[in-house]
């Protein structure tokens, strides 16, 4: 269960700052068997400005990969959704060609799993708040390239850089 704290635990002022939440131990009955080691939990909004509810998140290093992932792994209110891991890697080279375009949530549904259209959505909204995305002035649903992609794709993938999980780079976007 993810813990329950106030409106944005780890981030300030919907910043990608995650160096001040704490990394969470693996809570897994089996641990041994969990490839995903879960570093930080974060909450964001949902995209629709209708909606006062937020989803919850989380950000794990794949133990035998090194590779950094995230997964939607709570909702304050309803609507389905994949809680299957998405490797950033995936989701950068993605983005990594949208520079100057425009784009709608399902541009990452090659890389989502499950059926439910709010994944895609719930996914970006999480994107978002890591600042990889941002919303296009005039459409609250349209995404854009954020002003701190690079760095933060920089840090994201750093977290990755030790697999054996002694280091966990700080994520922070100035």
């Amino acid at each position: 269960m993810t813990p329950k704290a106030s409106a944005k635990p780890a981030l300030k002022s919907s910043k990608a700052d995650l160096s001040k939440a704490p990394a969470v131990p693996n809570q897994n009955d089996d641990a041994k068997t969990d490839p995903y080691r879960v570093l930080r939990q974060a909450t964001c909004p949902k995209l629709s400005p209708k909606t006062d509810s937020h989803l919850q998140y989380e950000i794990a290093r794949h133990d035998g990969e090194g590779a950094i992932y995230f997964r939607v792994s709570g909702n304050s209110s309803s609507g389905l959704y994949s809680k299957a891991w998405v490797r950033f890697e995936a989701v950068f080279a993605i983005l990594d060609k949208q520079r100057g375009n425009t784009m709608k949530s399902a541009i990452i549904k090659p890389i989502v799993s499950g059926g439910s259209s709010n994944t895609c959505g719930f996914s970006c909204a999480v994107l978002r708040d890591l600042e990889l995305l941002e919303s296009v002035d005039g459409n609250q649903f349209l995404h854009q390239i954020g002003r701190d992609y690079d760095s933060v794709k920089v840090a994201l993938l750093a977290m990755g850089a030790d697999a054996k999980g002694e280091k966990t780079p700080s994520l922070q976007v100035s």
